[in-house]
């Protein structure tokens, strides 16, 4: 009975999408994500609760519909951080099942359920991926000829994310024009178009945009292009030292690898690869995402913009001899560096607001990855602050603000690498600071994990003028307004 069951396409697809469900839901409560993107997310959404506006009142990348959709999940689960990630985790389990059957178009059964496998088992919280459900669905209807589908599919993945939906939009349209269908990639086009168009024309006309933040897009943009150093400097000497840092030993040494069996791959069958559109609308993907991976090689930046490069290496090694031994050792080693990551994280913080979490005992050097004692110890710290009085966390502690139940004066809750507009941006920050009394500072993990003082001096110069180390707690300074 259970061999005519699991035959079925139907029944494996409903199998990945509830085992990934139940994955992401045993990792949840583990790790803050470097207190960055966490921070973030649930920062821009308190603000957004207090009545502030993104773009006007504080600083965001994302599309509009990433923070609501963030404010919205934690209204719905009373503010809790678990149950959120549940929330981001029934979106994300969808990824899955499209994953697989992509790929098995790809290939075969065996090495779909490796890619899925591989990608599903990997060593951090997949439901942060929940984005990139729209937007391989999107691919996945266009191969159908879905076109109103996959409009719509890449139009609302474009709401959460309009830098990722730029890379796939691109990818999808050369897949088309190879395909010689003009009129589809017309149809495609029309829905996200007039949508964003219209979120834009609307943000900018009251006020919401100005022309300071699309030069901060532009500059950004051309940093990120200038960063192709990324391939020769980020793997030759950046990348093998930051390996264990960030949980993606694993995916990390699995990128570059698969960067030279798909060269290696595409080599041997460059006289017939570019005649098949859907291989070449992911190796379009693959070649913009780099720009997107930049400067950063941790895992979750390897899957957000490097998903194309495992579902290719489908095709690439399907029909190699070692695949089996390949296969056995790949998921022995992912599923040992999940469980290493759940082992790690095993100190419980159940702080005022959002619910606990579960993170390291021990500060791992030389890290963004902070103790239990560090998080507990900052966020007491900035609780001396009045309800009402602001606090300040540099450069990327964002999550601080949301569980110590504080607010930043700033416009900017992570100050990261290309997020200040140069002279006006550290000067306008510096004079919001006026008013605060209490500021965590990691002097030592800062933009592009460098010092702080390297991209912004005047800030760093202005924090180290006017307040004073009262306390540390692993690299974190925790600093008071000097007393006149």
């Amino acid at each position: 009975m259970w061999s005519h069951v699991l035959k079925r396409k139907n029944n494996w697809v409903a199998i990945i999408f509830v085992f990934a469900l139940i994955k992401m839901t045993i990792f949840v409560p583990f790790g803050a994500k470097t207190l960055t993107d966490d921070g973030q997310n649930f920062t821009a959404a308190a603000r957004l609760l207090s009545g502030q506006l993104p773009y006007k009142n504080f600083q965001s990348f994302f599309s509009p519909l990433s923070d609501i959709f963030t404010l919205t999940a934690l209204r719905l689960t009373n503010f809790s951080i678990i149950g959120t990630r549940i929330f981001y985790a029934l979106i994300a389990s969808g990824l899955f099942p499209i994953l697989y059957v992509l790929t098995k178009r790809l290939s075969n059964f065996y090495t779909a359920m490796l890619i899925t496998s591989m990608i599903l088992l990997a060593d951090i919280r997949i439901d942060l991926l929940f984005f990139q459900t729209m937007f391989l669905a999107s691919f996945w209807w266009i191969t159908r000829r879905k076109i109103g589908k996959a409009s719509l599919a890449i139009t609302i993945g474009s709401l959460w994310r309009w830098e990722l939906a730029i890379t796939w939009i691109v990818s999808i349209l050369v897949m088309l024009l190879i395909k010689k269908k003009t009129t589809d990639s017309i149809k495609f086009m029309v829905l996200p178009v007039i949508v964003n168009s219209l979120i834009i024309g609307v943000l900018y006309k009251f006020q919401l945009l100005n022309w300071g933040w699309f030069d901060l897009q532009a500059g950004i943009l051309a940093k990120n292009i200038y960063a192709i150093n990324w391939i020769s400097k980020q793997i030759l000497f950046t990348f093998p030292k930051d390996l264990s840092n960030e949980y993606s030993f694993s995916m990390g040494w699995w990128y570059i690898c698969g960067l030279v069996v798909l060269g290696s791959w595409i080599w041997r069958n460059r006289q017939s690869i570019f005649h098949h559109p859907i291989l070449v609308g992911l190796l379009t993907q693959v070649g913009i995402s780099m720009l997107y991976l930049k400067s950063q090689n941790d895992l979750g930046h390897v899957l957000k913009g490097g998903l194309s490069l495992f579902i290719l290496l489908a095709p690439a090694i399907a029909k190699r001899k070692m695949f089996l031994p390949w296969a056995g050792m790949f998921l022995i080693i992912q599923l040992a560096f999940s469980i290493w990551h759940l082992a790690i994280n095993n100190t419980k913080i159940n702080l005022f607001k959002g619910g606990p979490i579960w993170l390291p005992s021990q500060y791992i050097s030389g890290t963004t990855i902070p103790s239990a004692d560090m998080v507990v110890k900052a966020v007491q710290f900035l609780r001396q602050a009045l309800a009402n009085q602001p606090v300040f966390t540099v450069p990327h502690l964002s999550l601080l603000y949301f569980l110590a139940d504080r607010h930043n004066p700033t416009m900017y809750d992570n100050l990261l690498s290309g997020y200040l507009l140069p002279e006006y941006g550290e000067k306008k920050v510096i004079s919001d600071l006026n008013s605060v009394q209490y500021i965590v500072y990691d002097v030592t993990n800062g933009p592009n994990r460098l010092p702080m003082q390297n991209y912004y001096s005047q800030i760093h110069e202005y924090i180290m003028t006017n307040f004073v180390v009262v306390d540390q707690t692993g690299p974190w300074l925790l600093m008071q307004r000097k007393k006149i």
